[in-house]
């Protein structure tokens, strides 16, 4: 009891990892909420959500910077499992009132009631997107692009068209990759 009122108490805590999260609930009661946190799947197929202030907050001011009139696009990216979708699935979740298209392999996306698939060619799925897209700003989320170009030619063609698309729409479609 000395100590009491010389010691400052502090609470340390710790930023986990992707991966380090998962460890730290691999051994769980399959009764428990942390089982049924894990088992939920988000759109982008993310199990769960750790939050990432730092990079959240720099997504936030881009996104504020694309608001206010500047064009833009964002590429996420980094190692496997590093969370790359967890992060492009929180951008729609944190604007709500943007409509969001998420753009995934085999399916399709309802734009003004007009029905697009999405296969591996998804610079012509875009073209599509965009031809049917009316005035509102929107963003466009896109996961995993070693879908669509197979070789590092492939993508390289593939990046060249992307960034003109980017260049000519991104004032009124927000790209998140």
């Amino acid at each position: 009891q000395w100590s009491n009122g010389i010691f400052t108490k502090e609470k340390i805590k710790e930023k986990p990892t992707a991966a380090s999260y998962i460890d730290s609930i691999l051994n769980f009661n399959p009764g428990s909420d942390e089982n049924a946190l894990f088992m939920r799947k988000g759109f982008l197929g993310s199990s769960f959500n750790i939050e990432r202030p730092i990079k959240e907050k720099a997504i936030k001011k881009h996104f504020d910077l694309w608001q206010s009139g500047f064009g833009g696009s964002l590429l996420i990216t980094g190692s496997h499992l590093s969370g790359k979708s967890s992060l492009l699935e929180l951008i729609p979740i944190q604007q709500p009132e943007f409509r969001n298209y998420n753009i995934t392999l085999n399916q399709s996306v309802d734009i003004n009631g007009h029905k697009i698939n999405i296969d591996t060619d998804l610079i012509k799925a875009l073209k599509e997107i965009v031809k049917h897209i009316e005035d509102d700003k929107c963003i466009i989320t896109i996961d995993n692009l070693e879908h669509y170009a197979f070789d590092a030619n492939g993508m390289y063609d593939f990046f060249n068209a992307l960034q003109f698309l980017i260049i000519k729409y991104s004032q009124k479609i927000y790209f998140a990759i």
